[in-house]
């Protein structure tokens, strides 16, 4: 809430504290300076020692005093985790912490009864470039050793968490892509964090257009719509250099993502 003089960091096995047999496994209360909601950023680390879950957590503007918790006495992994196991996020983060960067990304968030379908009963693809979702977030976190020195297109880049990770840690050049109506949100998060990259129109169904290929290709949770598979595949093969790196970050949704890589 705004002004709240404390933010809670819980570990929890579901997608959201509120989801139906979700195990809250820890929590821990760091002091922060009353603020706008959203405007803080807290790190916090989890560690599993045995059976215990351990949470330490800081507010990250003034790297203060950490906060700790421990799971109760008891818990039995995984015997206590609800199934099926979920990793997803509630909602957009208006910043997110990428080595010693603090990267902040604009973002929509409307209701998923707002969103729109295709003739398939799939939201429209357009529509989820509104949001950081998980594999991009993980995908930021791993970058590092792979793209400094060398050039980086981002492929369905949405908030374009991803492709600026990349420009963080050391790209000479990034290009983040996605639909015409999805680039004023990519622009507008490039230039509030003053990073150094390029955004630009790029359509799969048209994979030659973008006209230039480069060492790393990135695409984050791209994998959904099965009629968007091949054209997916033709639009990495035409940018990706023949001696380049591609790394697709994927999150396991309703089967599909096993049908792309077969």
């Amino acid at each position: 809430r705004d002004g709240q003089p404390f933010v809670d960091v819980a570990v929890v096995a579901a997608a959201r504290p509120t989801t139906r047999d979700a195990a809250v496994l820890a929590v821990v209360r760091v002091s922060v300076p009353a603020a706008p909601r959203g405007s803080v950023l807290v790190v916090a680390s989890v560690r599993f020692r045995g059976t215990k879950v351990i949470v330490r957590a800081y507010d990250a503007a003034d790297g203060g005093t950490r906060a700790t918790a421990i799971s109760r006495t008891g818990l039995a992994l995984p015997d206590d985790l609800p199934r099926p196991w979920r990793a997803d996020v509630g909602g957009p983060h208006a910043r997110v912490l990428v080595g010693e960067t603090v990267l902040t990304l604009d973002q929509r968030a409307p209701g998923a009864e707002d969103a729109p379908t295709s003739v398939t009963g799939d939201v429209v693809p357009a529509y989820t470039a509104s949001r950081v979702w998980p594999a991009s977030a993980e995908l930021a976190l791993h970058v590092a050793d792979v793209v400094r020195g060398r050039s980086v297109v981002e492929l369905g880049a949405g908030a374009g968490l991803a492709g600026l990770a990349c420009a963080v840690n050391g790209a000479v050049r990034v290009v983040l892509t996605d639909l015409p109506e999805n680039l004023p949100l990519l622009q507008r998060n490039a230039a509030r964090n003053g990073l150094d990259v390029s955004v630009a129109a790029f359509d799969w169904m048209a994979p030659n257009t973008l006209g230039e290929r480069f060492d790393v290709v990135l695409a984050a949770d791209c994998v959904f719509w099965p009629e968007l598979f091949e054209p997916l595949l033709d639009a990495i093969e035409a940018v990706a250099r023949p001696d380049g790196t591609v790394l697709v970050a994927v999150t396991h949704r309703l089967g599909r993502t096993e049908a792309f890589f077969e």
